[in-house]
């Protein structure tokens, strides 16, 4: 467990930095490792709108059931706009 690694992917997921993203998890950064407010950097990619970290992620199967759902949720909180997008 590399916690620099796993605190690097959830700013870049706050940001929207896929490179950071892709990077960070392949060198090992742990998915499901929580932020300080206990949400992932999947949950907080998608509290912020940035779509392209879900669907990469989504595509990845890096999400679990429970993160699918609070991702839904937090998307529908976004705006009509994004959920027309999903």
């Amino acid at each position: 467990m590399n916690e620099n690694l796993d605190e690097l992917l959830i700013f870049a997921a706050i940001r929207g930095d896929m490179a950071v993203i892709e990077s960070s998890i392949s060198q090992g950064a742990n998915v499901n490792a929580l932020s300080k407010g206990s949400m992932t950097a999947l949950m907080m990619a998608a509290g912020e709108g940035y779509l392209n970290v879900v669907d990469f992620c989504s595509n990845m199967e890096l999400m679990s059931m429970r993160e699918m759902t609070l991702i839904i949720l937090l998307l529908c909180t976004q705006s009509n706009r994004i959920i027309l997008m999903l």
